[in-house]
């Protein structure tokens, strides 16, 4: 949506520039086809980048996947885990 503004912005912007200049014939134009492609793509691409995750997480056995988390502990000498960074 930033990029609608800053159309709108500039729309309303160049004329108080003045009759001359190299911006004098500069008129942007807003049209709907491109907002409305981009945000189809931004709309698959959010789907496809968080529901597929979410999908192979949905198909796992929950304790399987709770076991996946204990894979990225550290072993302490007590047996106790601990995360890595010092997180645990």
């Amino acid at each position: 949506m930033s990029g609608v503004g800053l159309i709108v912005l500039t729309k309303l912007l160049v004329p108080l520039l003045g009759p001359s200049g190299f911006l004098s014939s500069f008129d942007p134009v807003l049209a709907a086809s491109p907002i409305i492609v981009a945000f189809a793509v931004s709309l698959v691409i959010g789907l496809v980048a968080g529901g597929y995750p979410a999908w192979r997480a949905a198909q796992l056995n929950p304790i399987e996947g709770a076991s996946l988390r204990v894979v990225a502990c550290l072993p302490k000498s007590d047996g106790a885990c601990q995360l890595p960074g010092g997180l645990g």
